[in-house]
This record gives structure tokens, sequence and C-alpha cells, in this order.
């Protein structure tokens, strides 16, 4: 079994619908441990990591990230998360923002 540490996503989002970040394929089971936000936009904005079991989607947690630049990185709930072959992790923003996304983790073949 061959354990890949990877950037799994890399995206920017700009409306406020519900957007696939990662999707686990099949053969392979996926450890995905940070997020990483930079809001672009100049007013604050709020955002909901949700998890997908395939079926349904389930939220993590909601984020608050101020103007301008900083960086916010989430880790709380992804640190041993396992993602099976068709889970998902999907991002939305309350309201059409403008920022970026990143997922890290390690791919397992299996």
């Amino acid at each position: 079994m061959a354990t890949t540490p990877k950037r799994l996503a890399l995206v920017n989002i700009t409306a406020s619908t519900l957007t696939p970040l990662y999707t686990a394929a099949s053969g392979i089971n996926t450890s995905a441990s940070v997020l990483e936000f930079t809001n672009k936009a100049n007013t604050t904005i709020q955002i909901d990591i949700y998890q997908n079991d395939g079926t349904s989607d389930f939220l993590k947690r909601r984020l608050t990230l101020p103007a301008g630049v900083g960086k916010v990185r989430y880790y709380d709930g992804f640190q041993r998360q396992v993602l099976n072959a068709g889970d998902a992790i999907k991002i939305q923003a309350l309201t059409a923002s403008d920022f970026n996304v990143g997922l890290f983790g390690r791919e397992v073949e299996i």
C-alpha cells in the first residue's frame, strides 16, 4: 500500500454555492488533515465546511474569516479523518465572496 502526501485541492471560490472540494476515488482511502483559507475580499466572510458520505452533506464547522489576506488553517475534526471512496469535502460561503481554499492530506492505496 503506497501512501502519498499531497495537495488534494486548491480552489478559488467566488460564489455562494455548495462546491465539492475533493471526492475520494475508488481504491483509495484519503486522510484529510489541513484546510487553509485566504479571504481575498474586503469584508468578513463566513464559510461552511461539509463532509459528504456519498449520500448526505454533514456540516462540520462554520468559519468566520476577517477581511483581507489573512489565512486561517483549520485542523479540528480532520487530523484523523478518513474519506472512503465516494466521500467528499465541500465548501460553501454564506454570501458571494472571493477566497481561496486548499486541502492537504494523504492518499493511501487499498
